[in-house]
């Protein structure tokens, strides 16, 4: 796939024509000024949120996921915030076209190749992609975009498929909180193993796994008390 690019910087002349390039060196959205960006080396990315997620002492995958999800939810919006383009929208072809954008949008950017294989206007999307530079990110960067189009929360579903990776968006009710989703990742990592019991040193995350979780969730100086004792907790 080939585009026009800047003779001098090599960004592609849409990503241009998009935004406003500041002798100061802000990058910013000509649809909503207060939306800048920065370019960065996509191999950087991986090692950063590693390091962030050693210093923090917990993975920061899911505020990733989140940050992106939202960046490009606004983005999107402050694209199609015109009532003539809301309406148009309302046509199927337009709408076709918008995602057609979209995956414009993600080769243009080093995002991914992508291209649509199915698309049910207010219920789902299926699109098979190939070469993304990071797959968590890449389904944070189509969620926030179609919950931009569609005006509704959606949830996400990977799937591999003959070397390439082929990803599928629902319309859900409602979106849920960031603490919901943080759990239920971290519930099913520690019940994988089938343990009786999940022990923690923080009361907050004790309260807050012991909601979903379905085996005990203890501090873990009470069973280290029970265990010195010779009691068993049940």
């Amino acid at each position: 796939m080939r585009y026009s690019r800047c003779s001098v910087c090599g960004v592609p002349r849409m990503i241009g024509r998009l935004n406003r390039w500041l002798p100061n060196g802000v990058i910013s959205s000509k649809a909503d000024p207060r939306i800048r960006q920065v370019f960065i080396e996509a191999d950087l990315l991986p090692d950063t949120r590693a390091l962030i997620s050693q210093g923090l002492g917990f993975p920061v995958n899911r505020i990733f996921y989140e940050a992106e999800r939202n960046s490009t939810r606004i983005v999107v919006e402050a694209l199609l915030r015109s009532r003539l383009k809301r309406m148009a929208l309302g046509i199927p072809p337009f709408r076709r076209g918008a995602v057609h954008f979209f995956h414009s949008l993600a080769a243009m950017t080093g995002t991914a190749h992508s291209a649509t294989v199915e698309y049910r206007q207010g219920k789902y999307g299926v699109a098979r992609m190939r070469n993304p530079w990071d797959l968590d990110l890449m389904a944070a960067v189509v969620v926030g975009a179609f919950e931009a189009l569609e005006g509704k929360p959606l949830r996400s579903f990977w799937k591999e498929l003959d070397g390439e990776y082929i990803l599928r968006v629902e319309v859900t009710d409602r979106k849920p909180e960031l603490s919901e989703r943080l759990r239920r990742n971290k519930l099913a990592a520690l019940e994988a193993g089938r343990p009786e019991a999940v022990l923690t040193s923080n009361v907050g995350c004790q309260t807050h796994l012991a909601a979903g979780a379905t085996v005990p969730v203890r501090h873990w100086i009470v069973d280290l008390d029970a265990r010195l004792a010779g009691r068993k907790i049940s």
